[in-house]
């Protein structure tokens, strides 16, 4: 019945696009579900033993929309809490004490009170927050502060900026009065902020911000239901819950496109998603419109994370074993598996961007952001850009030994890059680097043997180089015995390298032709068979062919000779009492085999004294 009723009615202007994927939705009807964390919320407000919560997850998750439908739904559900919403964003490089002035502005807003200037802020600001607590405006009132998460962190001084704010806010402002002071953290910008910060509130209830469940994920695909501006069949509502297992950006953004689409067609009657097809259609759009997210989201992710996620990606939507990612991982060329990588699958489900267990395998939990790895996070590309970072401290020395090369201190630079590939032999970039600064400094065999090394682990990364250090030395040595072995070891490397292949058969050419001078045909064949000078292989097989068995015709043929005009001459010319038949043949023989063998003699020895 809904379905026939949409397709009859008729429409008379374009409606709004119920869907958002720019903003958070918490306080509006696109926020749906999150009843489980609401109710936790709601919980510790009431808990007087209890006056924190961290709430943690991926990002675009939606921690975001639940402190902003917080903000909204507190005051009208729970009359006696005042809620008041705080943007860490862009302030992790600023001072405790301009947070504090900021927090205070905030809060004096909300409350319509006046800021006091402070001369020591975080004292200050402490006093003043507990007398506002006694103020008539929060009679019967308890305050709730909502904090959403520090930007991401990408330096040491950011790191201790927000370490500082936390601890103060644990030290100084959660004992003020639990009864009368709530907080209520969102955080998990990445994986590394969200363990640093949970090690600061250890002793604070934490709440997973994770995937919808099925029933809100199909409520909130319906959602352009509620404004009558488009319908969805059972087939294609599943078909979006397959793809997105209720993520709620993605949710949003795979749902707003295809409503996108069907709008642009000016449809004068509602329009319905009938069919999967126009789902996938939407796919390449969802990745375009959400690339920003999608790579914020990836962002968040370690190193070892990153390289484990691209290769679960390419093993497909099955789950796939540890054994199975780690042939995967060696079949793409890393050489070794070191410990971070076989313990990155337990972060990536503790993330919540794979699950499954060592048992049964693991797979991503979300088909869509696998697809979108698959396209644009190659395993290959992923290894090489981030192997060097999975060990941080091998990344420090690797900064220093760069420091060193630019200030032309070449030994510290080689003892300090040495040391970060000891520490991660993975490190593509500290080996380029000591391979160059080697072969700078004349040491080719030393680059050489380094680059072998790192061949091992790296080889397509490591092949231009190491054949370029191979090639300084054909060209640097004299001896072509010598300068063919470089050659063949460049051709085992890159068999595609036109200068070693060009000189490989200059050599073979020149070595076939001396072989050839001195009649060692075979040794001749051989290196014209490898130039691949197939033409010098026949000529020169001919002269073999006579030099082995000519011998064998040529006395075959003195024998005959001297045979037969042996035999002519006795019969005609000599007239003995026996008879010839007894003495003529037997002669004949003797002297063709003495002849035959005497003439080969002579013939042989001048050919020697003519060699040489």
């Amino acid at each position: 019945m809904r379905f026939n009723w949409f397709r009859r009615t008729k429409v008379s202007q374009r409606p709004d696009n119920p869907y958002v994927t720019g903003n958070a939705v918490g306080g509006s009807p696109a926020f749906i579900g999150r009843t489980d964390i609401l109710q936790t919320v709601y919980n510790l407000l009431y808990n007087s033993q209890q006056n924190a919560i961290v709430l943690f997850g991926q990002r675009r998750i939606g921690k975001t929309s639940v402190l902003k439908e917080l903000e909204a739904k507190l005051p009208e559900e729970k009359d006696n809490h005042l809620p008041i919403y705080f943007d860490l964003m862009y302030k992790a490089h600023l001072s405790l004490e301009v947070i504090l002035h900021d927090l205070a502005d905030t809060i004096g807003q909300k409350l319509s009170e006046e800021i006091p200037q402070w001369e020591n802020t975080t004292h200050q600001f402490r006093t003043w927050l507990a007398g506002l607590l006694e103020n008539d405006k929060l009679a019967n009132k308890s305050l709730v502060l909502l904090f959403d998460e520090f930007d991401a962190l990408n330096d040491t001084k950011a790191e201790q900026m927000r370490d500082e704010f936390f601890r103060y806010l644990h030290a100084d402002l959660l004992p003020i009065d639990p009864k009368k002071l709530n907080f209520i953290f969102a955080i998990g910008r990445n994986l590394d902020d969200f363990k640093a910060a949970l090690a600061l509130f250890k002793n604070i209830t934490s709440y997973r911000v994770s995937l919808l469940t099925g029933k809100d994920t199909y409520k909130l695909i319906r959602l352009s239901e509620s404004n009558q501006s488009l319908h969805w069949s059972s087939k294609t509502v599943t078909k979006i819950g397959e793809l997105t297992n209720g993520h709620p950006y993605l949710t949003q953004l795979l749902c707003s496109c295809v409503w996108q689409q069907l709008w642009n067609r000016n449809p004068t009657r509602i329009p319905t998603v009938a069919s999967a097809k126009i789902i996938a259609e939407n796919i390449p759009g969802v990745f375009n419109q959400g690339q920003s997210a999608l790579e914020w989201l990836w962002d968040g992710l370690p190193p070892a994370c990153k390289i484990v996620s691209a290769a679960f990606a390419e093993l497909g939507k099955k789950a796939a074993s540890q054994k199975e990612l780690i042939e995967h991982l060696y079949a793409s060329g890393i050489g070794t598996v070191i410990d971070e990588l076989e313990t990155a699958p337990k972060n990536l489900k503790e993330w919540d961007i794979i699950g499954g267990d060592d048992q049964k395998g693991y797979c991503f939990r979300v088909e869509l952001f696998r697809q979108w790895v698959v396209e644009h996070k190659p395993l290959k590309e992923i290894m090489q850009k981030e192997l060097g970072r999975v060990r941080v401290e091998s990344d420090h020395y690797y900064q220093e030994g760069q420091s060193f090369y630019q200030d032309k201190q070449f030994d510290e630079t080689i003892d300090k890059l040495s040391t970060a590939i000891r520490i991660n032999s993975h490190h593509i970039e500290a080996q380029k680097l000591l391979a160059k600064v080697l072969v700078e400094q004349g040491r080719i065999v030393e680059a050489q043997t380094a680059l072998e090394k790192f061949y091992q682990y790296n080889t397509d990364i490591a092949r231009p180089q190491l054949t370029e250090v191979l090639w300084k030395q054909v060209e640097s040595c004299t001896s072509r015995k010598e300068q063919l072995a470089l050659c063949e070891k460049i051709l085992e490397y890159d068999p595609a390298h036109s200068n070693a292949r060009r000189k490989r058969t200059e050599i073979l050419q020149w070595q076939g032709r001396r072989f050839e001078e001195d009649e060692e045909y075979e040794k001749a064949i051989e290196a014209y068979r490898k130039a691949g000078l197939e033409d010098k292989v026949r000529k020169v097989g001919k002269k073999y062919f006579w030099k082995k068995y000519g011998k064998y015709f040529r006395i075959a043929g003195i024998f005959l000779g001297v045979f037969l005009v042996s035999i002519l001459v006795s019969y005609l010319f000599v007239n003995l009492p026996i008879p010839w038949t007894l003495w003529g043949p037997a002669l004949s023989i003797i002297l063709g085999v003495m002849f035959a063998f005497l003439i080969e003699k002579i013939f042989t020895k001048k050919r020697e004294i003519k060699r040489f």
